[in-house]
């Protein structure tokens, strides 16, 4: 669940430089890595098809 918390907070900019550093500390880069790319491929995925929704 950190992992997530991390990464959301990440992805729209509202993480305090305290809780950044203590992210890159306590939790695993390369799983930090893998799971922002799947999260946002999926954020771009989703984005594609609310755009086609509302364009057709």
């Amino acid at each position: 669940m950190q992992y997530l918390q991390s990464i959301f907070a990440a992805l729209f900019g509202v993480q305090s430089s305290k809780k950044h550093q203590d992210d890159f500390q306590n939790l695993s880069a390369k799983h930090l890595i893998i799971l922002a790319s799947f999260l946002t491929l999926a954020l771009i995925v989703a984005i594609v098809v609310v755009v086609n929704l509302v364009i057709s």
